[in-house]
């Protein structure tokens, strides 16, 4: 491959544009109060779920991201991860019914869970050393970007009620774009590497997971525990303050 291609501007804002979108799927969190206020015959514990069902289907299909991804390639898997995140994520702008909404925000974490894990995987197949580094700092950057840029969205349009909040969902636009037009050489740095006389390069050992890492993953699991219960409340509270002090 040509280092023309990966250092090419635009090739490079194709990858960085998919951690964009990475946290749009809890962006919708302050729409809430007024998601419960409209399905009354559900407990508020199941309007809440609705919030954090993504995340859910996002870890199931990040499980098995990895043989879809072997079979269908990074590009093709990326994209189809990216229409099903915009087609499932603006269901619920159209329809208001419980159960439909139920299974889009499932199919919205399928689709985000398909390309989840290639923001950071993608930049370490293609860039090297120092290129690497820069590359892994300006994805962190554009997710907290993107996370920011959701919220602000959704401020924006939950005064219009909470199903056009939901709109929010477009930005899976900008990454279907950019990706499908300026990445369209990506497999060829993440399928196999094929030697001179044809064969593939020697496949590494397999490696294992060590204690440490399960440690990391136990405290991750604990913050995100905490994290989401208080995203799924922040919005209920506040709005519970508001109406008391218009009481008062």
């Amino acid at each position: 491959m040509s280092s023309s291609v990966h250092n090419s501007f635009l090739f490079k804002i194709s990858i960085l544009s998919i951690s964009l979108v990475l946290t749009v799927t809890t962006a919708v969190s302050t729409a809430l109060p007024a998601m419960i206020a409209t399905f009354k015959q559900y407990p508020s514990t199941q309007v809440e779920m609705l919030t954090t069902l993504p995340t859910i289907s996002l870890l199931l299909t990040v499980l098995a991201s990895s043989w879809i991804i072997k079979r269908l390639g990074a590009r093709r898997t990326t994209l189809i991860g990216l229409i099903i995140a915009l087609l499932a994520g603006l269901v619920p702008v159209f329809i208001n019914d419980y159960v439909i909404v139920f299974i889009s925000r499932l199919l919205l974490g399928v689709g985000v869970g398909l390309f989840n894990n290639l923001a950071y995987s993608l930049i370490m197949a293609v860039y090297e050393g120092e290129e690497r580094q820069t590359m892994l700092g300006f994805q962190s950057a554009v997710g907290t970007v993107g996370n920011a840029l959701a919220s602000f969205v959704v401020g924006l349009l939950i005064s219009s009620g909470w199903q056009v909040a939901f709109n929010v969902n477009w930005l899976f636009v900008i990454p279907l774009v950019l990706f499908g037009l300026f990445a369209t050489k990506i497999d060829q740095f993440t399928n196999p590497v094929v030697t001179e006389t044809g064969d593939t390069a020697p496949i590494k050992a397999k490696e294992t997971t060590n204690m440490a890492v399960v440690g990391y993953v136990l405290l991750i699991a604990t913050f995100f525990a905490f994290y989401f219960g208080l995203l799924l409340k922040l919005a209920g509270f506040l709005v519970e303050q508001l109406q008391l002090q218009q009481r008062n």
